[in-house]
């Protein structure tokens, strides 16, 4: 099925020019409730809290750690 990617997912469709400079939202944590996640920023390649106006793109397949 379809999943929110991680960010190291994220920064490597980055490095092969897979998706843009936005923001992307991801399937990390960026706390220990899971309340708030990270989202990968391609124009800086960073990685920033983030709660709206982020760019959705989904990968398919396992989880990379699972």
């Amino acid at each position: 099925g379809w999943r929110l990617p991680e960010i190291g997912e994220l920064a490597s469709l980055r490095a092969a020019s897979i998706i843009g400079r936005g923001y992307y939202w991801s399937a990390t944590a960026a706390d220990t409730f899971g309340d708030v996640h990270l989202a990968y920023w391609g124009r800086r390649t960073r990685v920033t809290p983030r709660t709206s106006d982020s760019y959705v793109t989904c990968v398919r397949g396992d989880h990379v750690g699972r």
